[in-house]
């Protein structure tokens, strides 16, 4: 309920922090990001899943699907690592 009224309040980043840092949900953080549609979440959620203890073995190549990442518009050839 609260990553929702964040959310619908604007403030996505504190949502996402609050999906990651405390429930430590990663799939429910990728669903958010995504539908979202914001480049800087992406970056946000790769900062706070790599530097959560709680979410460090956690898979996000999940996260790659369907996204453009900064690496890749640097790199058009560029294709999302397998783990």
């Amino acid at each position: 309920m609260q990553v929702y009224i964040l959310g619908r309040m604007g403030n996505a980043a504190q949502a996402l922090r609050l999906i990651v840092e405390r429930l430590a949900d990663i799939p429910q953080a990728i669903a958010f990001v995504q539908g979202q549609d914001d480049e800087d979440l992406w970056q946000l959620l790769i900062s706070l899943a790599l530097g959560s203890a709680a979410t460090a073995g956690v898979r996000l190549d999940a996260s790659c699907h369907g996204v453009t990442t900064c690496a890749q518009e640097r790199n058009p050839t560029a294709s999302c690592p397998t783990m």
